[in-house]
């Protein structure tokens, strides 16, 4: 989104939760939105206009993204009479970090706070295209939940084929100037089922 940066090194692969309270920070349709916008490199301004919607409204959500440690000012330039920062995602996925898999003490609080890093952005994501459908936007989405009783091979071949899907069309550069392509996120969690 800007042309005038430097040049900037590559955004890392991963960017690790340290700390449950880093979740809060990915409950909001809104600032899932944002994360995916830094991707490329993009200050408040860009982020409100490629939502249409007021600056004023975005300064929370980014401060609290950078607090939680998911983007960060990754330069800074003169805009009139004010400094305005240019923002960019910390890492290409967010995962738990290898300290919270290792330390935890309360397990019930653990797996609570790891399934919140999973579903609730796919959860506001989600519940954004519906309110955006119901608003009569026809961009095409794909939702659905299955169960299946799968063999360790079945389920080693079902996350090789989901790599191989990411890999091929999720990562790398987006498409933010061509007006065939529309941004989609993907969510999945492989879980075992209990029906009991």
């Amino acid at each position: 989104m800007t042309d005038d940066l430097p040049h900037l090194p590559d955004v890392p692969d991963e960017t690790f939760i340290t700390d449950p309270s880093q979740v809060e920070a990915l409950t909001s349709g809104l600032r899932v939105r944002i994360l995916g916008l830094c991707r490329q490199p993009s200050s408040v301004r860009e982020i409100a206009e490629r939502l249409g919607m007021p600056v004023t409204r975005l300064y929370y959500h980014t401060n609290l993204l950078e607090e939680a440690g998911f983007i960060e000012v990754v330069h800074t330039r003169k805009s009139g009479a004010r400094i305005e920062k240019i923002y960019r995602v910390t890492g290409q996925t967010i995962t738990p970090g290898p300290e919270m898999l290792a330390n935890v003490e309360d397990a019930g609080a653990a797996a609570k706070a790891f399934a919140a890093m999973v579903l609730e952005p796919a959860r506001a994501e989600t519940e954004d295209a519906f309110q955006r459908r119901f608003e009569g936007n026809e961009q095409r989405m794909a939702v659905g939940r299955a169960i299946a009783w799968l063999t360790e091979a079945e389920i080693e071949d079902i996350e090789t084929r989901i790599s191989a899907l990411i890999a091929e069309y999720m990562t790398g550069e987006l498409a933010l100037d061509d007006p065939q392509a529309s941004g989609y996120a993907f969510t999945y969690a492989l879980v075992p089922f209990d029906p009991a």
